[in-house]
């Protein structure tokens, strides 16, 4: 009953918040973006001190919303710029895809 209130909430107040249309290869849908998450999980002390950064965002999604599946190392396009799914979390309706930058 809890879940179906905070997926609910989701729903209603995150996306109205925080989400910003996109072009999610060639489909238009509402999305999050957040730099810092992935920039937290894949840029740590030691890959800085390699000089290995990798740029990329974490990218959340209503699941419904996608027509599509979406599967790791496959590369996609978001906006115009390609990139490459690093990871797929699924939690509340959400699909959560950390992606990272593909540089020719």
């Amino acid at each position: 009953m809890l879940k179906k209130y905070i997926k609910n909430d989701v729903a209603r107040n995150f996306f109205r918040e925080f989400s910003e249309w996109i072009n999610f290869s060639g489909i238009q849908l509402k999305a999050v973006k957040n730099y810092q998450k992935f920039d937290s999980k894949y840029n740590n002390k030691n890959s800085k001190e390699n000089g290995i950064i990798r740029n990329g965002m974490t990218l959340s999604i209503k699941e419904e919303e996608l027509p599509l599946i979406v599967e790791i190392n496959e590369k996609i396009e978001v906006d115009g710029i390609e990139y490459e799914v690093r990871a797929i979390d699924r939690a509340l309706g959400l699909l959560i895809l950390d992606l990272e930058r593909v540089y020719d």
